[in-house]
């Protein structure tokens, strides 16, 4: 299993504690909030997966009104992803965190898109 697939499953078991949670952004009828575990990007800092960073972005949406439980959602997350140190082969630490707040106009009800960016150094387990 590659480091980026790993970290993927990994946060995605974590985000199902916190909310209904998808690997792809789900239609219309998907009730909010939600939780789409997105992009993921690999670092291998030796070329063979031994060492490297992956940067994995979450994504929050919800209803404007929905503002605490997205903010409570996030923080819960961020809490959580600290305390990792396993994803399946690979040692692994969170190294860096981010996150904004988005307004979204895509549907007919204005939503707020929370994007959290967690960086994980990791070094595979022999």
């Amino acid at each position: 299993m590659t480091p980026s697939n790993a970290i993927f499953r990994t946060l995605y078991g974590l985000a199902m504690a916190h909310g209904d949670t998808y690997d792809y952004v789900p239609d219309a009828s998907a009730k909010y909030p939600f939780i789409y575990v997105g992009e993921a990007f690999n670092t291998d800092t030796s070329n063979s997966e031994l060492i490297g960073t992956v940067s994995q972005t979450i994504h929050l949406y919800g209803t404007r009104t929905q503002r605490n439980a997205l903010d409570k959602m996030a923080m819960r997350i961020h809490d959580d992803a600290v305390k990792v140190r396993e994803a399946f082969n690979y040692k692994v630490r969170m190294s860096a965190y981010n996150d904004r707040v988005v307004n979204d106009n895509s549907t007919a009800t204005p939503l707020l898109h929370y994007v959290l960016e967690l960086e994980f150094q990791y070094t595979k387990r022999g």
